[in-house]
């Protein structure tokens, strides 16, 4: 609402209005920010709309899995995003180091960063100016951050959420279990026993 009352009523914006078929310059580099911003913040604004909708989820059961499983793996979730940032980050300084004086992607570490994140993410452009740079450095650069970031630590990620999915799982047949009829020791073992053999 503030940037939406700082565009509504900017006095540049006012009296462009007034004037607006006049043949003078008008300066509305202030409004135009205000408004610019403003869609950026109805964007976030959809975002958490969407993201309201999980509260709803949560009514099914099935919908209501996701929600369980991203809360149970959430703490292993912000250490492995720690982990991944410092070798994002490790990287970025070594790619700086190798490649900054011929490549303008990698003149900065934020410049390095963003590559290395587009890299990550699937964009691999870059490998072949990287190549051309000094094929014997691109080379190694290149598989040695795939290799540890991509084939190690994205694997480690779906492996959380592979265990926290199995613990959730396991936990909503027994609560459906129990409901129907109380189980013995022996019975909680051996159900225990037999879903763990079907995930494998």
């Amino acid at each position: 609402w503030m940037v939406r009352s700082f565009f509504q009523f900017d006095p540049n914006r006012q009296l462009y209005k007034l004037g607006m078929f006049e043949t003078r310059f008008a300066e509305i580099g202030t409004a135009a920010t205000s408004y610019s911003v403003g869609f950026a913040f109805d964007s976030i604004s959809i975002l958490v709309s969407f993201l309201k909708l999980f509260k709803y989820f949560r009514m099914s059961d099935a919908l209501n899995m996701l929600w369980l499983v991203l809360s149970r793996a959430a703490r292993d979730i912000g250490f492995f995003f720690l982990v991944l940032g410092l070798f994002l980050v490790a990287f970025s300084m070594t790619a700086e180091q190798m490649f900054g004086e011929s490549m303008e992607i990698f003149s900065t570490t934020f410049l390095s960063v963003s590559a290395l994140a587009q890299m990550l993410l699937g964009v691999v452009d870059v490998y072949e100016d990287m190549v051309a740079s000094d094929i014997i450095k691109g080379f190694a650069f290149f598989i040695g951050y795939i290799c540890m970031m991509f084939l190690i630590l994205l694997n480690i990620f779906l492996a959380i959420l592979n265990d926290a999915y199995t613990v959730v799982h396991t936990t909503a047949v027994f609560d459906e279990l129990e409901k129907k009829k109380p189980l013995s020791l022996r019975e909680k073992f051996e159900l225990q026993k037999s879903l763990w053999r079907e995930r494998k």
